[in-house]
């Protein structure tokens, strides 16, 4: 399930954010702990529109004003690198996290997710 910024607490998106960046499979890789704060924390500020491949490149990765997106494909490898390690993550130690941060293919906004419930029925 899929959670909007409207009913996801910004607070606890950070949590999680923090919990990431400090397991070992961030907390050694500080490009990819770059990309993913910017991403995550600009989507909370609700400016997603600005995480763009030459921004990224740019300014987060410090590639500089001259990063041609055309001409390299650093971004999209460590978009490819966080989804990657967020799926290791959560198979891991965030198995049983109550949120979730997702980066899907083709986009370099995350999305939230929130655990499923399986509600029990009601007895009569």
């Amino acid at each position: 399930m899929t959670v909007s910024l409207q009913t996801v607490q910004p607070e606890a998106v950070q949590q999680e954010l923090e919990r990431i960046c400090a397991h070992p499979l961030f907390a050694n890789a500080p490009m990819l702990k770059r990309f993913l704060r910017f991403a995550v924390e600009k989507t909370l500020a609700g400016s997603p529109e600005v995480v763009k491949e030459y921004t990224i490149g740019s300014e987060v990765l410090g590639r500089g004003s001259s990063f041609d997106p055309s001409q390299s494909s650093i971004v999209r490898t460590q978009a490819f690198n966080i989804r990657s390690r967020l799926n290791a993550y959560y198979q891991e130690q965030g198995a049983n996290a109550p949120l979730r941060i997702i980066f899907s293919p083709g986009t370099y906004t995350p999305t939230f997710a929130g655990a499923q419930v399986v509600s029990q029925p009601e007895i009569q």
